[in-house]
């Protein structure tokens, strides 16, 4: 999305997206951090799931200072996973409720010891780019958080929590 250059056109384009069938959007205030001044907003979209669907989260990847740094890119992006969720969560292994992007197939060819591997690499690779030590978090690098916005804008905008 590089024609969309500020929070308030993208948090716009969210408000929208909320009003369409399949899709919902929420707000709410970042917490336990030290972005006090944040708003978490989360983007889904309903996807088949058997009989059923699943929310599959979005993320937002984009050029703002508001964006932990596993989310700065150099041009807006929402990347969403939209093939069917796998039966079990492959972080948690219990009975899928959600999807987002850890639901790719990564193909039959790969031991699960490869990909719990890679799983544990990414974890600590995330960590480092964040900056964090083991234990700590930064709320806004959630899968559940699409992007964040600053309060005041959300507040102007009319979304605030």
């Amino acid at each position: 999305m590089p024609g969309i250059a500020t929070l308030e056109k993208l948090t716009q384009v969210a408000v929208a997206l909320g009003a369409h069938r399949g899709w919902s959007v929420s707000f709410a205030a970042v917490e336990n951090s030290r972005w006090d001044d944040l708003v978490a907003v989360r983007i889904a979209r309903e996807i088949p799931f058997g009989d059923t669907t699943l929310p599959s989260e979005a993320l937002v990847l984009g050029p703002f200072a508001e964006f932990p740094p596993t989310r700065v890119s150099p041009v807006l992006a929402l990347e969403i996973y939209v093939g069917e969720p796998m039966t079990y969560d492959p972080k948690t292994r219990e009975p899928s409720t959600k999807a987002n992007l850890a639901h790719m197939d990564l193909g039959p060819d790969l031991e699960q010891s490869t990909i719990d591997g890679m799983w544990e690499s990414s974890i600590s690779a995330r960590l480092s780019v964040l900056g964090l030590e083991p234990g700590l978090e930064d709320n806004r690098a959630k899968a559940k958080v699409s992007f964040t916005i600053p309060a005041s804008l959300a507040q102007q905008l009319g979304c605030a929590p």
